[in-house]
């Protein structure tokens, strides 16, 4: 009997919290666990983060205390569990969640009014678990690139409404797809490029295209086709069109398919990143066919060397969290130098060789390392084909792929969370005891 339309937040904390600065905030929460994203050895898309709050149902109260059906019938709050009964209005499905975690300071304080750092997520799931106990899992914003979930261009269903030769430029198709002049169509193994359209959306809906056979020819030539005859029924694909397009807006388009919010995107930071180190590179492409939308992420994020994860963390006028990309290069600049006893605890350093890092390390050559003594010759590295790059773009590749393996070890440690100042995407100088060389002394500054 309440008004849906409208947002309505809902607000939970530990059992044994202190008194917060906010209203109608309930103590249920027993656990909080958080898995943070995770940058991925050898690949550009970083795992994803996730979350899961568990709580325990508790009685008396309303989720809707104040909806004309609990206010004419004030007994209901006793009826079942609170959260059996929130559980049993809403759809929990990708609705937005905060975590607000306040810092308990060195002196035992705790700042209530401006001290919570805010992580950001979407709810993937909301179910009991052992009788009165709760469940609240969380995944993040860019979770709809997981694997198998989507794909890359999406499909239209568009279709030919009557047969048509291989030399035939106009013809009659579906009402359903908005064709546009521009677009570039799939039928078959055949390529065409459409110059006009006709009553789209209705009965009449016809397409012309240019002189069957061609090149698809835009500011660049895309691709070479071929000419055949097609037969009713067949399915016209509209193909996504990478015209000197830089990295930055091909990414951003893939994201868009999938609806994920333009405000999500730290777009004007993906121009600037990328530009510094991928300057004047852009993709000459057509996407002729739908793939897994995490394929195709991963093949532009790997062969152009980039990382893309999402931060939970609430920064600046962002409000949702932020989808960052950062590019890979030995000659960037640290961000920061943490110190073994000081940002790091003392002791806490573990140093191991990466398996990852060596299957890809060991493909190249290392002066110091391989010589006629070691290796009898040079071993290679072979990459797959692909549509993406071009010989500038290719060398680099090469050249980064080298750089990103040559020392392949894993790093990690201790921070205690007062000391926190850094994140996911930095890069890092370790001063450590435990980086030392092979006649024991160290060996210096290490990055990280």
């Amino acid at each position: 009997d309440e008004a849906i339309n409208g947002t309505t937040t809902f607000k939970f904390t530990n059992q044994d919290a202190p008194l917060l600065p906010e209203s109608g905030i309930w103590r249920c929460i027993s656990a909080i666990s958080e898995t943070p994203t995770k940058l991925q050895t050898g690949k550009g898309l970083a795992g994803r983060g996730s979350a899961t709050i568990t709580m325990m149902d508790f009685t008396g109260q309303d989720p809707n205390p104040l909806s004309p059906a609990v206010l004419a019938n004030p007994d209901i709050k006793n009826n079942g569990g609170f959260l059996a009964r929130w559980d049993a209005r809403n759809i929990f499905s990708n609705r937005k969640v905060r975590i607000k975690n306040y810092r308990v300071e060195s002196d035992g304080t705790i700042d209530l009014d401006g001290g919570a750092e805010i992580r950001h997520y979407l709810c993937e799931s909301f179910a009991s678990s052992k009788g009165e106990k709760w469940q609240l899992k969380l995944k993040d914003q860019i979770s709809v690139i997981n694997e198998g979930d989507s794909v890359f261009p999406i499909p239209l269903e568009g279709f030919l409404l009557l047969d048509i030769t291989d030399v035939q430029t106009n013809f009659t198709v579906d009402p359903n797809v908005t064709y546009l002049i521009g677009d570039v169509v799939r039928i078959g193994e055949e390529l065409m490029k459409i110059t006009n359209v006709n009553q789209i959306g209705t009965a009449g809906a016809n397409i012309t295209v240019a002189t069957r056979g061609n090149d698809i020819v835009f500011t660049n030539t895309l691709s070479k086709t071929i000419k055949e005859e097609h037969s009713s029924g067949d399915e016209i694909f509209v193909c996504h069109v990478s015209d000197d397009a830089f990295i930055y807006d091909v990414i951003r388009d893939i994201l868009l398919s999938l609806d994920v919010d333009i405000a999500l995107m730290d777009y004007a930071n993906w121009v600037i990143e990328i530009n510094e180190w991928l300057l004047g590179i852009k993709i000459n492409t057509i996407w002729v066919e739908a793939q897994d939308s995490a394929d195709v992420l991963e093949q532009i994020l790997t062969y152009y060397q980039l990382n893309l994860w999402f931060e939970p963390t609430q920064e600046g006028a962002n409000t949702d969290g932020l989808i960052k990309i950062s590019a890979i290069n030995a000659w960037k600049e640290s961000d920061i130098s943490l110190t073994e006893g000081v940002e790091i605890d003392y002791l806490s350093v573990t140093k191991k060789q990466s398996e990852e890092n060596y299957k890809k390390g060991e493909l190249f050559i290392r002066d110091e390392l391989e010589t006629l003594a070691f290796y009898d010759e040079p071993k290679t590295k072979r990459f797959d084909a692909t549509h993406l790059l071009d010989d500038i773009s290719a060398e680099l590749l090469v050249s980064r792929h080298v750089n990103r393996y040559i020392k392949p070890f894993m790093w990690s440690w201790t921070t205690q969370e007062r000391m926190l100042n850094f994140a996911v995407g930095n890069i890092v100088d370790l001063e450590t005891d435990g980086n030392v060389g092979a006649d024991g002394l160290p060996t210096g500054t290490t990055r990280a």
